[in-house]
């Protein structure tokens, strides 16, 4: 075998070749995947299948607030965000930094409130105890998450694999160290601050390692109502999804307790894995097709979906 053979031959296993983005969105997704599944072991073992439950039921808060984050941000960028012409840009994606930026401050800020006034009519409950961490973790959260799609979205796939990478290992130290010392603040609580500590290990990597935007000098309001155009009905599907997805929880959760809520939550986690090629997809996709849109219109961006089909 020649040496420019072994070289072509080597670019690709390590993921260098044409379908590089695809490459390292899967490898970042099965990394991500594996630290997620990983990660309830420990919280089930450190707390009880019990304590795993409130902790499931707290962290669908965080899942809910991201999901509608994707809808209005993270989707439009995505899909909007190649389109751009190249001298505005990076003018476009500093408008979507301020987006993210002001939605990421209001959601944690309401959030906070949210929690402390169902005080109000649970006065009994312990949920108060957590207001401080699940605000923490929907900012923190939601902007890791922001900036990994960033990185997918700018052709940075690369770093978008060493920013979860990073993520994820400090999530699982941190879970170990906290868990361990779990007895002085309480269990669920260190276990979201452990989930705190992780993403704020991975904003600081994209930080330091991405591309950084242009403060914008477009008008603001054209790329806010477009963006708006793009998301609204993705908006509501978000939450019809959610409602779908997460009321038998709630209601197991009212019916049999959060014992049940953490049995169903393992079970589901197991077959998590099976998403890891649609859910890596999502990070390149959108780019993709932008892309063969811009080129050649709808009959290039029809030719691109069909064929994403079956790929």
């Amino acid at each position: 075998m020649s040496g420019k053979t072994l070289s072509k031959y080597g670019a690709r296993i390590i993921g260098l070749g044409r379908y590089k983005d695809v490459n390292w969105a899967i490898a970042d997704q099965a990394v991500a995947s594996g630290a997620t599944f990983f990660s309830g072991i420990l919280i089930a073992r450190f707390l009880g299948i019990s304590d795993f439950g409130r902790f499931t039921l707290a962290w669908i808060i965080v899942q809910f607030i991201m999901s509608i984050q994707f809808s209005v941000i993270s989707s439009p960028m995505m899909s909007i965000g190649p389109l751009q012409e190249n001298k505005s840009r990076s003018n476009y994606y500093g408008t979507v930094f301020i987006h993210q930026s002001l939605f990421g401050l209001s959601s944690g800020v309401l959030t906070y409130v949210a929690i402390v006034c169902s005080n109000l009519i649970a006065p009994d409950s312990s949920v108060t105890s957590l207001a401080l961490p699940i605000s923490a973790a929907v900012f923190t959260s939601q902007f890791q998450d922001f900036l990994r799609r960033y990185a997918f979205i700018t052709d940075h796939p690369i770093l978008a694999f060493i920013g979860d990478l990073g993520r994820y290992i400090v999530q699982i130290l941190a879970l170990v160290i906290f868990l361990s010392h779990r007895s002085e603040i309480g269990g669920v609580q260190v276990a979201i601050w452990a989930m705190v500590a992780g993403a704020v290990a991975g904003i600081i990597i994209a930080v330091i390692a991405l591309p950084k935007p242009n403060w914008p000098d477009i008008d603001w309001h054209q790329i806010t109502v477009r963006h708006w155009h793009f998301s609204k009905w993705l908006v509501a599907a978000t939450l019809l999804t959610w409602i779908t997805a997460n009321s038998f929880q709630i209601a197991a959760a009212s019916l049999l307790g959060t014992a049940a809520v953490g049995a169903l939550r393992a079970g589901q986690a197991i077959i998590g894995a099976a998403n890891v090629l649609l859910l890596g997809s999502e990070n390149v996709l959108p780019r993709r097709a932008a892309m063969a849109y811009a080129a050649g219109g709808y009959t290039k961006l029809s030719s691109f979906t069909w064929k994403g089909m079956f790929v």
